[in-house]
């Protein structure tokens, strides 16, 4: 299954541009990324018994699952791990981004 989005991932590369310069929208990407796969796995009744998370990318799906999606029986018993990268970001997310979590019912 792919997650896709013409305004998030028309870019050549994944996260930073080919200067090298961070996207001023992962914050948002994450977050359409992580909740279109979590959406994806309930519209396909899967429930998974682990959820390995990669990256930074990736980050905000323990957080999701753990309070946006606490009592929904496609997460409710998942365990989640999780594998930190050292990948090297120096850009801080929008002020809004926080704001964009709670609008989730995440903060």
């Amino acid at each position: 299954y792919f997650i896709d989005n013409e305004d998030f991932f028309q870019q050549k590369e994944l996260f930073v541009d080919a200067n090298g310069e961070e996207y001023d929208d992962n914050g948002e990407r994450s977050i359409f990324f992580v909740r279109g796969v979590m959406e994806t796995i309930k519209k396909l009744r899967w429930i998974p018994d682990i959820i390995h998370c990669h990256g930074w990318f990736t980050a905000l799906a323990p957080l999701y699952i753990k309070r946006g999606y606490a009592d929904d029986p496609c997460f409710s018993n998942a365990k989640v791990v999780y594998s930190v990268y050292d990948d090297v970001f120096t850009k801080s997310f929008h002020d809004s981004f926080a704001d964009k979590l709670r609008f989730d019912t995440i903060g």
